[in-house]
């Protein structure tokens, strides 16, 4: 989306929210699903100005993930983390509730008068146990010079840069492979065409030194892999009961 069209998105959702919340309280009045920045953010910011407008409203956004753990909770930190960044008067009246996940990933906001009404009719997140070997994450990554730091980096916090996705979810990676004893950390490396293992080995060491920092377990529990080329480099975290590492290796494709 352009930056060119934020401003008659931002008005054409402030009269949606409006008109929604005068004739049907309680109803979605936005359901998007993967979303970039540039969009969530202008229907964000139309929700907060229906509520400066009408102080007896509450906003209720309710995720709904798909099987992508890791950007599940990529967006739920956002959604949790945007309204103190932008520092709204009401973000004490916007809720962010997860709901189960689903095929499909949505993201659902309502405005409401009775805001705990609107929470106890969504069902509960219930986290699933690592029973099978599981794509936690995955996205773009390659050796390159950060525009901003100007350091060497291997992905980008493209999200933040008004892109279309998250980077990956490095962070919670790490403390799932602390929490859960009996599971293995797999970080699968490809690489763009023309480069090779050597490429996958320097990305390779960013991101495991990334990780290894983001929570403590034993170096043992984590492995790198490379497993070739694609049109655009990427990196793959998998999480993987041990007694299944062997099933996971032979044929890794059986368990995307």
């Amino acid at each position: 989306m352009k930056a060119k069209f934020l401003i008659p998105l931002f008005l054409s959702l402030s009269c949606v929210l409006s008109a929604t919340a005068q004739t049907e309280e309680g109803s979605p009045v936005v359901e998007i699903g993967l979303a970039c920045n540039e969009e969530l953010s202008a229907i964000y910011d139309g929700l907060a100005l229906q509520l400066v407008n009408d102080a007896s409203l509450t906003g209720v956004i309710t995720l709904i993930g798909d099987t992508l753990e890791g950007r599940n909770l990529s967006y739920l930190k956002w959604l949790n983390d945007y309204p103190r960044i932008r520092k709204y008067s009401v973000a004490d009246r916007i809720r962010v509730v997860r709901g189960p996940n689903q095929q499909n990933f949505r993201i659902r906001i309502q405005t409401t008068v009775d805001s705990e009404r609107i929470i106890r009719a969504i069902p509960d997140f219930l986290e699933k146990p690592i029973d099978r070997p599981t794509l936690f994450d995955r996205g773009w990554a390659d050796v390159h010079r950060d525009e901003y730091t100007r350091r060497t980096a291997v992905i980008n916090n493209s999200f933040l840069d008004l892109g279309c996705d998250f980077s990956p979810n490095i962070s919670d990676f790490a403390t799932k492979i602390a929490i859960s004893g009996d599971v293995v950390g797999y970080v699968l490396i490809y690489t763009a065409p023309k480069r090779g293992p050597e490429r996958a080995d320097q990305v390779a060491k960013h991101i495991l030194r990334s990780i290894r920092e983001s929570a403590k377990f034993s170096p043992s529990r984590l492995r790198s892999v490379y497993g070739g080329t694609r049109k655009e480099p990427e990196v793959e975290l998998w999480l993987v009961p041990k007694a299944l590492e062997k099933s996971f290796n032979n044929n890794r494709e059986t368990f995307r």
